[in-house]
Formats: structure tokens, C-alpha cells, sequence
């Protein structure tokens, strides 16, 4: 179907143009946004410079010359839309721009439909996503970005997620005195249980069918009599390690058992990494 359907004499093709026609014309009346009207739209579109230019040059197949003559201020305006040029529909006999199934709204409207879709007060990424169903113009999403975080409610009520730095931990003096212990899980079912030191990076892996405290304890205990009994042991908070099986296993053997901060893996790094 042409973008544009022209003025013709042939008899056979007015079918085919009036359903082209009346095809274009129901998604141009159910791309309208809430609260405003066709008429806004329309008449909007018909104060708008630029997109009656460009709608002429989709006519005329002159964009060429509109892009040669264009002011300064309305270039940037005019080569987006040139860029999308085969996706754009002249609809309503010439009354309203179409890119796809999504009417391009003129700019004297563009900051009221940023602000309607931002009522409910959504981030960036939804209001984004609701004002693209619908409605489409060139640097939706920079503007979309700039008045949401420029709104001052918004500022006032969002979280802070700012990150504080990192602290780094120390370098061990020697090997096998500080290790960190975690699990990566095997397409079978079982894990495997890596104890890594923290100065050499040297690895130890034993394969466990669960991470019970039961299983796990004997497994370190292995690896802690060939090696020696580290000063700390470096977990997260998952089991075995958070009940007080495990306690009295560090207690018993003597070690400081260290668990790092709750859904912050980058606390226990270097385990980690080698995962």
C-alpha cells in the first residue's frame, strides 16, 4: 500500500484506495491520546511549519529541496523525519501525520502529551513506554527525560540510589589465612563448594548433593586438616552458613567466621569473580 495513495482515474483501484483510506483513517482516530481531541490535533498539525512542509515533500517526493532550504532551527526537525520517510502516512486528507500506527504530534502539543502521560508520576521508562503506543515525535525520548527529571515532585519523592564507594579489603599477609567459601550450582543438581584463598588464589572444589550443613561442614573440614585452619572464613548468608551448626564448627576449630553484607555479592569479590 502506498504511504501516500494518489489521485487517480483508474476505475479498478478506487476499492482498493477507499479501504487504504478508511484503513488509515481508524488508526489515526485511535492513536489520539486521552484528554486530547482530534480537533486539537488537527488544528495543531495545521499551525505546525515543519510538518506541513514535510507533508508536502511526501507528496511532491521533494525532500531534497526541503532539506536544502530548510531554516537552521527546524534542520534537526526536519532530517528525523526525513529518516523515517517510509514509514510516514498523510491521513485525514492531509489533517494529520502518521509514523506507523502512531500519529507525530506537532510541537505545539508535544510538551502536554509528555505531561499527561506523566500523571501518575512513573519513571522515565514506563512513561516512555505509554507515550509510545500511541504518539510519536523527533527527541520524544530526550525531552520525555528532561521534564521528568526536572519535575520537582519527582525529585522531592524518588529514592536515592546512590551507591557509596567501595572499601576495599585488606591483602592477607601470608596464604590461608583469610579464605572465602561459596557455592556454584552443576546442571545435575549438586554444587560444587569452592574454598579460595584470599592471597594466592589458590581453589579448593568439593563436590556436595546439598548445601545442608550436614554435607558442607565435613567437606571444609577435609580441606581445613590439609591445609591448615584459616583466621577467617568469608561467606555470604545462605545456608549452611547461617545457622548454629556452622557457629559451633568455627567455634570449635577456632576460626573468625566473617559473612558479608546481605545481597551484596561484590563483599565477597574474589569468590566470586572466579564463579
Amino acid at each position: 500500500m502506498s504511504r501516500h495513495p494518489r489521485t487517480t482515474h483508474s476505475e479498478g483501484s478506487s476499492a482498493e484506495e477507499e479501504i487504504a483510506e478508511q484503513h488509515v483513517s481508524f488508526i489515526a482516530a485511535h492513536a489520539i491520546p486521552k484528554t486530547v481531541t482530534h480537533e486539537d490535533i488537527v488544528s495543531a498539525t495545521s499551525a505546525d511549519e515543519a510538518l506541513q512542509n514535510c507533508m508536502r515533500a511526501i507528496q511532491d517526493d521533494s525532500w531534497g529541496d526541503l532539506l536544502a532550504s530548510a531554516d537552521a532551527a527546524l534542520q534537526s526537525e526536519y532530517r528525523s523525519l526525513h529518516e523515517i520517510r517510509d514509514q510516514l502516512t498523510i491521513a485525514e486528507n492531509g489533517s494529520i501525520l502518521l509514523r506507523d500506527h502512531r500519529i507525530v504530534i506537532p510541537r505545539s502539543l508535544r510538551q502536554r502529551i509528555i505531561n499527561i502521560a506523566h500523571e501518575g508520576h512513573q519513571g522515565i521508562t514506563k512513561t516512555k513506554a505509554l507515550l509510545r503506543e500511541k504518539v510519536w515525535f523527533p527527541s520524544i525520548d530526550r525531552m520525555t527525560e528532561h521534564t521528568i527529571r526536572d519535575y520537582l515532585s519527582c525529585q522531592m519523592n524518588s529514592v536515592d540510589h546512590a551507591k557509596e564507594p567501595l572499601r576495599m579489603t585488606e591483602l592477607p599477609q601470608q596464604p590461608w589465612t583469610e579464605v572465602s567459601v561459596d557455592f556454584a550450582d552443576l546442571p545435575n543438581g549438586d554444587h560444587m563448594l569452592v574454598v579460595i584463598d584470599d592471597y594466592s588464589r589458590f581453589v579448593e572444589v568439593e563436590i556436595v548433593s546439598s548445601t545442608a550443613a550436614s554435607q558442607v561442614i565435613p567437606k571444609l573440614d577435609r580441606i581445613f586438616s590439609s591445609f591448615g585452619v584459616p583466621s577467617v572464613v568469608r561467606t555470604d548468608n545462605g545456608p549452611p552458613f547461617n545457622g548454629a551448626y556452622f557457629n559451633q564448627f568455627a567455634n570449635y576449630l577456632g576460626f573468625k567466621h566473617r559473612r558479608v553484607t546481605p545481597r551484596w555479592p561484590q563483599a565477597n569479590g574474589e569468590v566470586e569473580r572466579f564463579m
